[in-house]
């Protein structure tokens, strides 16, 4: 089971480890069941990983227009173990974790106590 927490502004959050060639960072990252990807991270993070271009895609955004983005290969932990994951990039400060990421997963976060 992967344990989250609540933050101040209600928003779940699970500790994330994002891996690349030249180094590892841990970051608390935003459950966001809109965003259909494993993770996003802002763009200098992305760099300062040595993240790998894997491919270019189009998808739709929450708002129904539609955007083009980058996909880079990499490795991703949230406490279940580490696997290879596609990371998209973000002008956001925000790190996502997204359903594809959560799918077959067991998470818990319970919002009265905040853990």
């Amino acid at each position: 089971m992967i344990r989250g927490r609540i933050d101040e502004d209600g928003n779940a959050l699970v500790e994330v480890t994002v891996s690349g060639i030249r180094g590892s960072v841990v970051f608390n990252g935003h459950l966001d069941t809109e965003f259909s990807g494993d993770v996003s991270l802002p763009c200098d993070i992305a760099v300062t990983l040595g993240l790998e271009l894997v491919m270019e895609i189009e998808f739709e955004l929450a708002d129904g227009s539609a955007s083009r983005q980058l996909i880079f290969q990499g490795v991703a932990d949230i406490g279940d173990g580490p696997r290879d994951v596609e990371i998209l990039l973000s002008s956001s400060l925000d790190i996502l974790v997204g359903r594809n990421w959560l799918r077959n997963r067991s998470l818990h976060a319970n919002y009265a106590t905040g853990e």
